[in-house]
């Protein structure tokens, strides 16, 4: 998976995530809100693609991974994603 860092709409540059940037720090109870795009591409490595997972690390480097969505047919599901509701993601 590509994280895509700015997009041309209508011959304007518009950056997303962090100022092109997709590495955050979010205070303790906090609501932040990124516009994060990423793209994916099929190809032998990941041709048994079944589900979309987030891994981050917490202000004390451990790594926490959260299962955020589930494909029953893989490649066949026609994958679009546009979610505009918040997720919560713990």
């Amino acid at each position: 998976m590509t994280q895509i860092n700015f997009i041309n709409k209508d011959s304007e540059k518009i950056v997303l995530a962090n100022n092109g940037n997709y590495t955050f720090i979010i205070p303790p109870r906090s609501a932040v809100k990124y516009d994060l795009y990423f793209t994916l591409k099929y190809n032998a490595s990941s041709r048994d693609f079944n589900n979309l997972k987030i891994i981050y690390h917490n202000n004390k480097d451990k790594i926490h991974t959260i299962n955020f969505k589930n494909f029953a047919a893989g490649w066949n599901s026609n994958i679009i994603i546009k979610d505009k509701d918040w997720n919560r993601l713990m």
